[in-house]
């Protein structure tokens, strides 16, 4: 738009505005109201900013609050607010925030808090376990006297200053990021000072405009400061708006001025007061708006007017927004205004900010702030001109006109402002009890359907003229309808209109031939329809007719509806709305199962998509449908409406805090403009769907950190990387407080959270800002949280929390190590005590071995031999004395036998394989040669495990025992032995071919008792077979370490 026609547009649109003229309209729009209910620190707003981070900072008459997205946080005096009432705010840089008061400025930085990790902003705060927060976050800069202190205005210059408007004048922080000192400015030459400055601006130039009771000032980017000759001297200028094609706005008690800034020394002389500057006129005038370098103009209608201009703004679109004591203005080219009629809070607004998203925060005088969806709805009621609120059925005539009926016979139509309706001459009386649906077809006649029958009226310009106008068509059951009650609804591409007849609690199709004007009905449809509305019906890309029911999905061919699976239980799956989108799918919703998509509905058997409750529906039950030029889908719900982005499968809610007329949407239309229509119960609403706004992704924030009930030491505005140190086992009990932002503040977050180091992953999304970790085992932590939006896009980068917790002492590294050790040397400690304790058993061994051979076996054997000398030196002895000699030799020599066992048996030299085999050879061959009976003798085995002293002795004693009993009750010829020692047992083997005996019957033998005992004994193991003349084998397995 050039820019003189756009000046003249402003001039006109302000004029309409701010004129009493200006027909009010009470169209509800989409405000949602915060205030002190919701945590707002006063409900009288003096300035809002959306910061670059997401926070919202209002200025209030009682303290600062900041809004992110979810809470109020207010800061006062006890935070260090040199003064409760804020009148100002910037964000002059990474995370540095300059707050003005009216009694002084205050700086909040990163430096507020002694905490560790990154700041809003991305600015390091400090080491790991710093110390605890400063109690007085904000950092008081006094400007001087208390008229000095009063501060108006703040303004960071592109150059990074930060120039500062207060009710004794102008001052300027040179470095407001780091150095708080200020010093003051006045103007250049003989021009008086500044007095109270009340508004800053800076043009595209880096010009600094500069707004005072004693008119316009400006600082050129060479540093010189100029009066302005296009506001007198004698004008207060108390807003200003520099817009994005360089025009000023500039506001006083007078009324609001625009001019075209002029280039330093091209006026000669200063313009009047503003009071007698030219009017403002329309475009069609012999005068026009400003348009030159110099020339500025009043608009008139707000001289006229009580209204005074409280706050000016420009949002991202080019809109004009304009505060005033009257409500809103919004200027686009076109004209609209907000008061209290529409939902905004309070009449007097004082200030406007839009955040990122595009969303307008307007602050009000004594009603809080209030958020205006810009994709929101515009919702009208009877008391925008509709005759009833009930609205099931919306088209559009052919002039454009929007038109709206529900039930009554009676056409609502939109003027673009408000509604006009108008009533159907219905033959004979109105049936108040009745329902009448009301169809415009191509040709703008239109349809009504009465409890009576079916009639046509000519199409007419406008509304009002129905209620003249005498139906052309009057149709009954005498041409062909199956009952009185039609109701009108789809006309296809041939022009022929389906309607649906209710006999009773039953429907039935009919299709009316425009051609030849008859009506056919279609018995295959006998089932009561799931719906009575526009989109019951819907035609495909090959010009074929679906038709949806209580009974399922049809479409139309040969004549007939013809059943369309959408699922395994089709005839329990109600249609309640088709609807063919710009691509050429077919939407089917559906009663409690949700929505479904077929991208082939033309194929012989279509499949379908399902969308249900879980892919993110507020409900399985849709009522309507509409798409909007871009391809997205809305379903009309009784909970509000649901768009799924198509491409993306997002699914974004809309109720009645969007500005949704009413909960439960029965109808949907897009008209020719792109705006979309839904109609509900209490009324009809209007979406105006504009192009979306490029935004990141929501970031996510640590609030608040616990650790056993103590609050850990974080950054004032939340961190988004915490590093703690470690814990002491007992402080295993920790809570995480989160928050969300968004470049929508308010907008709805959900949060997904995991915690690494416990093996899980992320849980599902939920609205829910706070977890609780109990009894949290020893280890190291890491705790990752992220945002999602409402459009399904989640936090780039985590926040996170790491910490360590310790293990007890018992359980860590050192203590178990040295644990460890200490066992170590234990077990070494009694090894070597085993180790002596053995070489001393064995010592003792070998000397008692010793003794017994040279002392005992010595003295036996001289026993043996002097009795035998006495035997034969007697000649005669007696039968006693040589019985008693021979039995004393016998003794002996047997004594020396057994010693010479014994001592074989402990001597620790013996302890191998080898000895023990040697022993039971010689000992083998000794008793079976003596007896004649010849021995097979074999051995196998490692000769390398060392026998313990008692399992020698039992192996020895227990084959000698077997070998004696072969001797004296066997009756064998030839045995066989078979010795094996392995590395954990020794295995003998005895058998025979004597004559054997019952095994069974000899088991209580006091022999065989005798090897068990000692087999049982060495935890071995006696196996003996034998059966009478067929020998005897014995087995018996000891293990080598007993």
């Amino acid at each position: 738009m050039q820019r003189g026609t756009r000046a003249r547009i402003v001039g006109v649109a302000i004029a309409i505005a701010a004129s009493a003229a200006v027909a009010l309209r009470a169209e509800r729009v989409p405000f949602l109201v915060y205030n002190v209910s919701q945590g707002l620190a006063h409900d009288r707003i003096r300035c809002v900013l959306a910061d670059s981070v997401g926070f919202l900072w209002l200025c209030t008459a009682d303290g600062l609050s900041r809004f992110d997205g979810r809470r109020f946080i207010n800061y006062g005096s006890a935070h260090g607010l040199p003064h409760p009432e804020v009148s100002a705010i910037v964000e002059a840089g990474a995370g540095v925030y300059w707050v003005g008061t009216v009694g002084g400025l205050a700086r909040l930085g990163p430096d507020s808090s002694g905490s560790s990790a990154v700041a809003p902003g991305g600015r390091h705060m400090g080491t790991a376990g710093g110390h605890a927060p400063r109690a007085v976050p904000f950092t008081a800069v006094s400007l001087g006297s208390a008229t000095d202190n009063h501060v108006s205005a703040l303004q960071v210059d592109r150059g990074g200053r930060m120039w500062v408007g207060t009710a004794g004048g102008l001052f300027v922080l040179e470095r407001p990021l780091a150095d708080p000192r200020v010093r003051r400015v006045e103007p250049d030459g003989p021009t008086v000072s500044f007095g109270q400055v009340r508004a800053l601006a800076e043009g595209p130039d880096g010009t600094l405009w500069i707004g005072t009771l004693a008119g316009l000032f400006r600082r050129l980017p060479d540093g010189r400061i100029v009066r302005d000759p296009i506001v007198a001297p004698t004008d207060e200028v108390r807003r200003l708006l520099i817009d994005r094609s360089g025009r000023m706005w500039a506001s006083s008690l007078h009324g609001l001025i625009l001019a075209v800034p002029a280039p330093l020394g091209a006026s000669s002389s200063p313009l009047p007061p503003m009071s007698l500057l030219p009017r403002c006129r329309a475009a069609s005038s012999a005068s026009s708006l400003p348009s030159l370098p110099g020339e500025a103009c009043q608009f008139d209608a707000l001289v006229r007017s009580p209204a005074t201009v409280r706050s000016l703004w420009e949002g991202y679109d080019g809109h004009v927004w304009i505060g005033t004591t009257r409500g809103l203005i919004e200027f686009d080219g076109d004209i609209r205004t907000y008061s209290t009629r529409h939902g905004l809070s309070d009449d007097t607004v004082t200030a406007v900010a839009e955040d990122r998203a595009g969303q307008l925060w307007v602050g009000t005088d004594a009603g809080g702030v209030a958020r205006l969806m810009r994709n929101g709805f515009v919702s009208f009621s009877e008391a925008d001109g509709l005759r009833h609120g009930y609205v099931t059925s919306i088209s559009q005539s052919r002039t454009g006109r929007l038109r709206a009926s529900g039930g009554w016979p009676v056409l609502n139509e939109f003027d673009g402002k408000r509604f006009w309706s108008g009533e159907f001459s219905i033959p004979g009386q109105v049936n108040a009890g009745g329902l009448y649906d009301v169809f415009e077809d191509h040709t703008g006649d239109v349809w009504v359907g009465t409890p009576n029958g079916l009639l046509r009226f000519p199409a007419r310009a406008s509304v009002a003229q129905f209620a003249s106008a005498k139906p052309t068509g009057r149709y009954s059951a005498a041409n062909g309808l199956p009952a009185a009650r039609v109701a009108p609804v789809f006309e296809d591409s041939r022009g022929d209109l389906w309607m649906t007849a209710h006999l009773g609690a039953d429907g039935r199709a009919v299709r009316w031939e425009r051609s030849t004007g008859h009506f056919y009905q279609y018995p295959e449809t006998h089932a009561r329809l799931g719906a009575v509305r526009d989109q019951v019906f819907a035609e495909d890309g090959a010009r074929t007719v679906w038709l949806g029911s209580s009974r399922g999905l049809a479409r139309f061919h040969n004549g007939r509806f013809n059943d369309v699976a959408l699922g395994v239980v089709n005839s329990t799956i109600a249609v309640t709305a088709l609807h063919r989108d710009q691509r050429g799918r077919l939407w089917v919703a559906t009663r409690g199962h949700g929505l479904y998509r077929s991208d082939d509905p033309a194929a012989g058997r279509p499949s379908f998509t399902a969308y249900t409750v879980a892919d993110g529906l507020s409900s399985g039950t849709i009522w309507c449908l509409t798409d909007d030029r871009a391809g997205d889908l809305y379903a009309g719900t009784a909970r509000g409406v649901d768009r799924l982005h198509t491409e993306s499968g997002h699914i974004t809610r809309y109720s009645v805090a969007d500005g949704l007329a009413g909960s439960e949407v029965i109808t949907a239309f897009r008209a020719s403009d792109g705006t979309l229509w839904f109609g509900t119960f209490e009324g009809i609403s209007r979406l105006t769907v504009r192009p979306p706004v490029a935004r990141e992704p929501p970031t996510a924030w640590i609030g608040d950190l616990r650790i056993r009930g103590v609050a850990q030491p974080l950054g004032l505005l939340g961190q988004s990387q915490v590093v703690m140190r470690t814990f002491a086992p007992e402080q295993n009990h920790v809570q995480i407080d989160y928050f969300g932002l968004s470049s929508a503040p308010g907008a709805q977050l959900t949060y997904q959270y995991r915690l690494e180091g416990r093996g899980t992953g992320w849980t599902a999304p939920s609205p829910e800002r706070s977890v609780t970790f109990a009894e949290l085992a020893p280890g190291s932590y890491r705790f990752l949280v992220r945002a999602i939006g409402e459009a399904g896009d989640a936090s780039t980068r985590p926040a996170s929390v790491t910490f360590t917790i310790l293990a007890p002492i018992w359980q860590r590294g050192w203590f178990l190590a040295t644990l460890a050790l200490i066992a170590m040397a234990s077990a070494y400690a009694i090894h070597r005590s085993r180790i002596t304790r053995l070489l001393e058993m064995e010592r003792l061994r070998t000397r008692i071995a010793s003794d017994l051979h040279d002392d005992v076996g010595s003295s036996l054997t001289q026993i043996s031999i002097l009795s035998e000398i006495v035997r034969t030196r007697l000649i005669h002895p007696g039968d006693l004395i040589a019985d008693a000699l021979l039995r004393i030799g016998t003794l002996s020599r047997e004594s020396v036998d057994s010693m010479s066992d014994i001592v074989w048996a402990i001597d620790p030299a013996r302890d191998t394989p080898a000895h023990l085999l040697q022993r039971m050879r010689r000992v083998a061959y000794e008793l079976l040669g003596s007896a004649g009976i010849q021995l097979e003798f074999t051995s196998f085995g490692d000769a390398s495990p060392r026998l313990a002293a008692d399992v020698r002795r039992h192996v020895f004693l227990m084959f000698k025992e077997i070998l004696n009993n072969t001797v004296r009750h066997g009756g064998a010829t030839v045995v066989h032995v078979e010795v094996t020692v392995a590395v954990r047992q020794v295995r003998v083997v005895v058998t025979d071919d004597g004559r054997g005996f019952n095994a069974a019957a000899a088991a209580e033998g006091q022999g065989l008792r005798s090897l068990e005992r000692r087999a049982t004994s060495l935890g071995g193991l006696l196996q003996v077979t034998s059966s009478p003349g067929r020998g005897t084998r014995v087995i018996f397995t000891v293990p080598v370490v007993h």
